[in-house]
């Protein structure tokens, strides 16, 4: 009998109060052979529920918008000037806003959770009685989030036709080869390997790449190139088989007590990130009942989660103005949850006179 995780179902809706109720959901993975493809098989969408408090917005960081330009100049290199670009779950709209400003394609968005004053971008999601005209179709770090991958992209080939698509996904190959079992969370209830999301169109794409130093991946191609060989391994109860969380990533227990025999030689532990990565590390150290006790605060550049809480491990997010005043260079830790913004980070710390204080990276 294999035991599901229990995790918060949003890692990115930090809680108001240290005292409020986290919502918790169950994770229990299970592979598909045919299509290489995994998924939470304890997924229930209900439980999702994306309102204002809801803050996955990575664009204050300068190394994650040079990511979002290198997305859009794939558009540029394989559109012409005037096309329409319509991005579904565009957030809070800092990838539409890089083709605001260069105004080669024109744009639309579509969010629930929008907060700004674009009148190009929709606060509402799509629905079946839409029929929107456009060119391209962006979906950037929706699929996963999606049941049934498969149904969904066959209800925006309704919404829009067969139009050109650029989807962009975690990676899981990345993911397991890196350990990173802090990136499976509840509200991604897909995980792709490259494999996966090609066959979902049948091997027929314009353009496949790893990206983001190899943790995302993109595919642009036209949804009338979408497999029903997917659709059919996909719904085939026999090609799914369950997967124990700790088989997956054996090298956990030893990854955290790695991080908690270290912690011994600090006063204090800060985590620098307050997104999945960082909820899900410090959810997990609260299972193996390790490190978690030292953590002060986890720091977080998004201004909207200071003063809130993670959810479930109840760690307070500062920002890094905070985090400034109170760290100790000589006597704490600091802890990053994402080493492709160490170079950010520690030019940060530079300009703030703290190159003693100690890093390591998960």
């Amino acid at each position: 009998m294999i035991k599901p995780l229990v995790v918060p179902v949003i890692p990115n809706s930090p809680l108001k109060k240290k005292n409020q109720r986290t919502t918790n959901g169950k994770i229990l993975l299970r592979y598909n052979k045919k299509i290489d493809m995994i998924e939470n098989g304890y997924f229930r969408h209900e439980l999702i529920k994306y309102d204002q408090n809801y803050q996955n917005d990575q664009s204050k960081s300068l190394i994650f918008q040079k990511h979002m330009k290198f997305i859009y100049e794939v558009l540029k290199g394989k559109f012409k000037k005037g096309k329409k670009v319509v991005e579904v779950g565009c957030g809070k709209g800092e990838f539409l806003s890089i083709l605001k400003k260069d105004k080669f394609f024109s744009y639309e968005g579509y969010d629930s959770t929008y907060e700004g004053y674009d009148k190009k971008i929709v606060k509402r999601y799509l629905n079946s009685n839409d029929k929107i005209k456009t060119d391209v179709v962006v979906l950037r770090h929706v699929l996963e989030h999606i049941p049934n991958p498969f149904n969904f992209l066959n209800k925006i080939k309704k919404i829009f036709g067969s139009v050109f698509i650029l989807i962009e996904v975690p990676n899981y190959t990345w993911i397991k080869k890196n350990n990173a079992f802090y990136d499976i969370t509840y509200e991604h209830v897909n995980y792709f390997s490259k494999k996966s999301l090609r066959l979902i169109f049948n091997n027929n794409y314009i353009s496949s790449e790893l990206c983001f130093n190899e943790q995302y991946q993109y595919i642009l191609a036209n949804l009338k190139d979408l497999s029903f060989n997917f659709k059919k391994e996909y719904q085939k109860k026999t090609n799914w088989k369950k997967l124990n969380f700790n088989n997956l990533f054996p090298k956990i227990k030893r990854q955290i007590n790695k991080f908690d025999k270290l912690s011994k030689n600090y006063e204090n532990i800060y985590i620098w990130g307050a997104a999945t990565k960082g909820c899900m590390f410090l959810v997990h150290c609260l299972i193996q009942k390790k490190l978690i006790w030292k953590v002060k605060n986890a720091i977080d550049i998004n201004r909207s989660k200071c003063g809130k809480y993670l959810p479930m491990s109840k760690i307070k997010i500062i920002s890094k103005y905070n985090f400034f005043k109170l760290v100790n260079q000589k006597k704490d830790l600091l802890i990053v949850s994402n080493p492709n913004y160490i170079s950010e980070i520690n030019n940060d710390l530079k300009k703030k006179k703290l190159t003693s204080l100690k890093i390591i990276s998960l």
